[in-house]
């Protein structure tokens, strides 16, 4: 794996951005972070965002802790989804996804996990994801669809 960079959370901003230098054509990222979630008294959700795209992701979530409940699919759209925390509470979060690709393929997988660890409970989740991009890889975000969050993510070509 080669490293490429180290991007901080933003306390009020629960997104990061990362343009890839070079269009990836092969091979693919491993996203690893961790950090603090201010839920702000929602459920929120961690997605991660290839090229800018905001529809056509096909996700199968599952999760195991305090409460075991299947997910199943999350087809909403956002983005590979990674986790998110549970009871309106807010978390201490950290997970690792990796989206791979073939180099003449049009379509980008994902598989990862995450943990939240609430005042109350704990929330895993194990992740699965697809994407038909029909481009290569040129950008990556990795949000979380509101509150306020305090950490980091590695990112990393492999």
């Amino acid at each position: 794996m080669q490293f490429l960079a180290e991007v901080p959370f933003a306390s009020d901003q629960p997104q990061l951005t990362l343009d890839l230098k070079d269009a990836l054509r092969g091979g693919g990222l491993k996203f690893v972070g961790e950090g603090e979630l201010s839920a702000q008294k929602t459920d929120r959700r961690l997605y991660i965002q290839a090229n800018s795209k905001s529809a056509g992701y096909k996700n199968y979530v599952r999760y195991a802790g305090s409460s075991a409940i299947l997910d199943g699919d999350t087809n909403d759209g956002r983005g590979f989804y990674v986790g998110r925390n549970g009871w309106h509470e807010d978390a201490t979060f950290s997970f690792e996804y990796t989206i791979s690709f073939y180099a003449t393929g049009q379509r980008l997988v994902g598989l990862g996990g995450a943990t939240f660890a609430q005042a109350s409970h704990l929330f895993g989740s194990e992740c699965h994801g697809a994407l038909d991009s029909n481009e290569p890889l040129r950008s990556v975000r990795v949000a979380f669809d509101g509150g306020l969050v305090r950490g980091a993510v590695r990112i990393y070509k492999i």
